[in-house]
């Protein structure tokens, strides 16, 4: 699922360079591929196979799970993607968001899938070792007891989702201030076009400090448990990087 799912993206990637080739002949000429090294038809191709490839594996792998609907979201993915390319991402935000929520998908697919496997592999063996049990509440108990630790990993499935959705707005919001020139000239409403760069830096800014405010959070329940060397690693790789990209935004 996660093959399919870095498909989808790089399949993402392609089709949004295909529609914005005018606007990067001015924003970033000299990282123009497509109708340069590649003709638009091959990277339509191109991007038509990777959606196919990555599809069929979702429904491939739903199937196998005996849950046919969670291809859904793959299917859903690639259309988001497509009208992300043509008009979302010429909207205020809409589009920023959009690809947000996507990359949020990426780890948070792969968890979800991996916690329903879990959860029946425990069922499983909880049915397996009910005849050596000789009371209902051991029974019970270990249950719970897995029940717990999968609801701790879905606990950090969910945090890295919304760290890449955080992170995800921010570098969107930066790359519409550095594209400003590109996007305002091709009638584009992103951010810094609609309300400026001041207040597009102001917003970048905003998410900033909020995951700065979210990790002190997670860093405070670590410091309840002891945990000081996640602290400080959390510390060393991700706040003090935040704080410069902080300052960064500003320059």
């Amino acid at each position: 699922m996660s093959l399919s799912t870095v498909l989808i993206a790089a399949a993402g990637y392609i089709i949004n360079d295909y529609f914005d080739v005018k606007i990067d002949r001015i924003n970033r000429p000299q990282q123009i591929i497509i109708g340069k090294y590649i003709k638009r038809r091959v990277a339509m191709g191109g991007h038509i196979v990777l959606n196919t490839i990555a599809i069929m594996l979702a429904i491939y792998v739903a199937y196998e799970m005996n849950m046919l609907k969670l291809a859904a979201i793959q299917v859903l993915a690639t259309g988001a993607l497509w009208y992300y390319s043509i008009y979302f991402k010429k909207q205020v935000l809409t589009g920023n968001f959009l690809v947000a929520l996507l990359a949020a998908l990426v780890p948070f697919v792969a968890g979800f899938y991996e916690l329903i496997l879990q959860h029946t592999f425990a069922e499983r063996t909880v049915l397996q070792l009910l005849p050596y049990l000789e009371e209902q509440f051991s029974v019970n108990e270990l249950m719970y007891i897995l029940k717990q630790n999968l609801s701790i990993i879905m606990k950090w499935v969910l945090g890295f989702s919304l760290f890449a959705f955080l992170s995800t707005m921010i570098r969107e919001i930066i790359k519409d201030i550095e594209d400003y020139d590109g996007d305002k000239k091709y009638y584009s409403h992103s951010l810094p076009v609609a309300y400026g760069k001041n207040v597009a830096k102001k917003v970048a800014q905003a998410f900033v400090v909020l995951m700065i405010l979210l990790i002190g959070y997670l860093q405070f329940h670590q410091f309840q448990m002891g945990d000081f060397i996640s602290i400080l690693y959390f510390t060393i790789m991700i706040q003090i990087p935040l704080g410069f990209v902080f300052y960064k935004i500003n320059i």
